[in-house]
């Protein structure tokens, strides 16, 4: 998988999860899109930020990402992005934050989805 198809991968995968919220009010949210901006795979704790976009019909507002990932990398270039999405039968790796307009997003939490 290439870093254009995760990026792509994640959007879908995103929106599929806002569907399945508990909340109405989330199930409505879907994602369209994110821009990587900072790249800190080489951390204690490596993650990736940029931003991204949640909309609720045809409104869209700009927010911010964080996404944590499973392993340290020594540049962005050596990332296995197919060891970062989680398989859709996996569920509970995103929350978000109203306040701040922050969404979130670690793979490594998620867990059977219940049917």
């Amino acid at each position: 998988m290439t870093e254009e198809e995760f990026w792509d991968a994640l959007e879908y995968r995103v929106s599929h999860e806002l569907r399945l919220m508990d909340n109405p009010q989330l199930q409505c949210l879907w994602c369209d899109g994110f821009i990587a901006e900072r790249y800190e795979t080489a951390n204690a704790e490596p993650l990736i930020g940029g931003r991204t976009f949640i909309c609720r019909g045809s409104e869209q507002k700009e927010w911010k990402f964080k996404l944590l990932l499973p392993e340290r990398w020594d540049s962005a270039e050596l990332i296995r992005w197919d060891t970062i999405l989680p398989p859709d039968e996996m569920s509970g790796w995103i929350s978000l934050d109203f306040r701040n307009r922050t969404l979130h997003l670690d793979p490594m939490s998620a867990a059977n989805a219940e049917l």
